[in-house]
């Protein structure tokens, strides 16, 4: 897979005036089907995402919903041994294959027995939630049971949900000592114990499966990881790709190449990169994101994920309605979940990107943005719009487009006619 960004200024001619392009090349592997992730947060009364039966994502994240180890492993270890409880886990992993998804699993969340640390702030979690384990074999049994019980099922783990945040990892800081935390060693080099033994064992039980790093959401915090080695207890990086200079997709976009270029920084450039959460969230204080600008943003994250080298992209989320702030679902007057334009529209971006190879990405001075591809047929696509609204485009006549595409499903002839407009909304211009 090609992940080396290169980074130049060209110069182009559009509607007679000469114009700074930024140029970006992407990698240059086909997008495959399982590019398209999504992270469903109550499976049990959400109905699941296959949209159209065909352009559905086939990517799943299991996390918070009844399946973390406080969850799986509410007691601890008797005379007779450990005892673990997979139901949930079970039915989830079920319902995903169900459906023709590849799950992965997030491994952690400390039961209250087991932690070091039992009387650490839980939030909006389990007492002890945070904490390292006080012996490091209960995490390592956990684990092996959880692999082997899932095995032939299940090929994708991730280490931890977000290390980063005290919500989710204080690891080894005592909160009665009146001290601050330290986050490289509270944080990262327990974390960094906590990988390494998932690691071993998650490899001992089945050799075929595929690791992914603790899912932070702070390119900082990622480079402290990897500078301690992290980078030899995974196979592959997962990031949550919240941040960036600005809360639209191309501040993720940007966000996601400082991550590749942190991998690189430690010699991971070669490794997969997973985007197992990204999205718009209220906690984070983004605004709630009008329906018609939900579907614009989600259309821009799915062409800009790929271009930042996220191997696979899933979006948070399909149902968790009260943390999101661009839904695919809402509940309507009647109380019952119906689909969102957004949600609509996933199917169709699916449509027109999976079998593709994109060539290149470019934005303007002016706002607008482009991404070439290249279609199954071997035809030529270009995936247009404009971050400040609407614009006209002008396209070259040596790209020979006939059609232009919209979000919606429309498609129509273009007739000859070289000048288009375009908007906050991906538009798909094609040969065929």
């Amino acid at each position: 897979m090609r992940i080396l960004l290169l980074f130049m200024v060209l110069l182009t001619l559009s509607n007679s005036t000469v114009q700074a392009d930024t140029t970006y090349t992407p990698p240059t592997d086909k997008i495959d089907a399982a590019y398209f992730g999504i992270n469903i947060r109550y499976p049990d009364t959400s109905p699941w995402p296959d949209f159209d039966g065909v352009n559905r994502p086939v990517s799943t994240r299991i996390w918070a919903n009844g399946t973390s180890w406080y969850q799986i492993e509410p007691n601890a270890p008797d005379s007779t041994g450990h005892h673990y409880d997979f139901t949930v886990l079970d039915k989830l992993i079920a319902q995903a294959n169900l459906h023709g998804a590849n799950p992965i699993i997030v491994l952690g969340m400390t039961p209250i027995w087991a932690a070091k640390y039992p009387n650490v702030n839980a939030g909006n979690w389990s007492q002890g939630y945070s904490s390292i384990p006080a012996n490091m074999n209960d995490w390592k049994s956990y684990v092996t049971a959880v692999v082997t019980h899932c095995k032939g099922r299940v090929f994708w783990y991730e280490i931890w949900n977000e290390p980063n945040t005290t919500e989710f990892w204080t690891g080894n800081f005592n909160p009665a000592s009146g001290a601050a935390l330290d986050v490289y060693n509270d944080q990262v080099l327990p974390m960094i114990s906590m990988a390494s033994t998932a690691y071993t064992a998650i490899k001992a039980a089945d050799p075929r499966t595929y690791v992914l790093s603790p899912s932070s959401y702070s390119v900082s915090w990622l480079d402290s990881y990897l500078y301690a080695g992290g980078i030899n207890s995974c196979d592959n990086i997962a990031y949550h790709n919240y941040g960036g200079p600005a809360a639209t997709p191309e501040g993720r976009f940007q966000e996601l190449l400082s991550v590749r270029a942190t991998m690189s920084k430690y010699n991971a450039g070669g490794r997969w990169l997973f985007s197992t959460e990204s999205g718009f969230i209220r906690q984070l204080n983004e605004p709630t994101l009008s329906d018609t600008l939900a579907g614009q943003y989600l259309g821009r994250f799915l062409v800009l994920s790929w271009a930042g080298t996220a191997r696979r992209a899933y979006w948070y989320s399909w149902d968790d309605i009260a943390c999101t702030a661009a839904e695919l679902m809402y509940v309507d007057s009647a109380g019952n979940l119906q689909t969102s334009t957004a949600g609509l529209q996933y199917p169709v971006y699916r449509s027109w990107l999976i079998g593709c190879t994109m060539t290149a990405v470019s934005s303007d001075d002016w706002g607008t943005w482009t991404a070439e591809v290249t279609r199954p047929d071997g035809s030529r696509g270009w995936l247009i719009w404009n971050i400040n609204g609407n614009s006209t485009y002008s396209l070259p006549s040596a790209w020979g487009v006939k059609y232009a595409r919209t979000p919606n499903g429309a498609v129509r002839a273009t007739n000859g006619t070289l000048t288009q407009s375009t908007d906050q909304s991906v538009t798909f211009f094609t040969q065929k």
